[in-house]
């Protein structure tokens, strides 16, 4: 090789190699966290399902050992430091609260719902994320029903009594 030729030699890439190798990157990233987010939502209402159980045998519990179910005709929030958590704590190793615990996904307990006839009793995860909800199974009625803090439309629901 001469001097000429070595001044032709390539070292590294180009600008345009970079910046596609740059954006094929940034598109994996972007497919991968798009997966995950559905897949932590698809986690998060699995828990929200398992925590309404738990709160029903909570309340089943509290039930045989005081005779009646609390009376929360207006519906609480559970798992937010109201009355119905000190309730439900020596039925359960930890009361529940939902893991985004804001105005759109919340546990509630009822003690005055209209869903397949007066005055049931019903323990519900408010809304849940990806799953389909129960409601429609469980309630027949199509207004609010009673629920003090409104119909959970794509909620998960269990008839306490």
């Amino acid at each position: 090789m001469n001097s000429t030729d070595k001044a032709c030699v390539r070292r590294g890439f180009t600008l345009t190699e970079v910046i596609v190798v740059v954006g094929i990157i940034t598109l994996l990233v972007s497919v991968v966290s798009v997966a995950m987010g559905q897949a932590n939502a698809t986690t998060r209402d699995k828990r929200r399902v398992s925590d309404v159980s738990q709160l029903h045998l909570g309340l089943r519990l509290y039930a045989e050992q005081n005779g009646s179910y609390p009376s929360y005709p207006s519906g609480v929030k559970i798992g937010v430091g109201d009355a119905i958590d000190t309730d439900l704590q020596p039925f359960l190793s930890s009361v529940p609260s939902d893991l985004k615990n804001d105005e759109t996904y919340y546990y509630e307990y009822d003690s005055n719902v209209n869903c397949t006839q007066p005055n049931q009793k019903v323990v519900f995860a408010k809304t849940l994320e990806k799953a389909t909800g129960n409601y429609s199974e469980v309630c027949t009625c199509t207004t609010n029903c009673g629920f003090g803090g409104g119909r959970p439309s794509n909620g998960y629901v269990i008839l306490v009594e």
